[in-house]
């Protein structure tokens, strides 16, 4: 994983902070590249906590984003992040695994579209 002391460039999100585009590609590589059948429910839950703040971060960055595909996408967030469908200690470990990876897929997809607009600005 990428470690925070490199010299990966921020891109500044519209007054929301940082967004830091390699750190978030390693944490969803490292999310999606986890298996199930050894990966401990600890892992999943702790790569569920860091996707939360980032694709938290990428839906605020990108709220003003007039495309309807973006829209859709931020809404998928929105639905993926009530708490009422976040597993519980209750949850089996496959279900926390594969809404992890849904997290990551969001994540990466927000990433993609803050990217690409950060890359067309002047």
């Amino acid at each position: 994983m990428t470690s925070k002391t490199e010299a990966t460039p921020l891109i500044e999100g519209r007054g929301q902070g940082l967004i830091e585009p390699e750190w978030i590609r390693d944490v969803v590589a490292t999310a999606l590249a986890m298996r199930v059948g050894v990966s401990t429910r600890t892992d999943i839950d702790a790569r569920i906590t860091e996707l939360t703040v980032h694709l938290s971060d990428l839906v605020d960055v990108l709220a003003a984003d007039p495309d309807q595909a973006v829209e859709d996408l931020r809404r998928a967030a929105h639905r993926h992040m009530d708490p009422s469908v976040r597993p519980t200690r209750e949850t089996p470990t496959f279900q926390a695994y594969t809404y992890m990876r849904e997290r990551a897929q969001l994540t990466l997809g927000l990433l993609r579209v803050f990217t690409a607009r950060h890359e067309a600005e002047p």
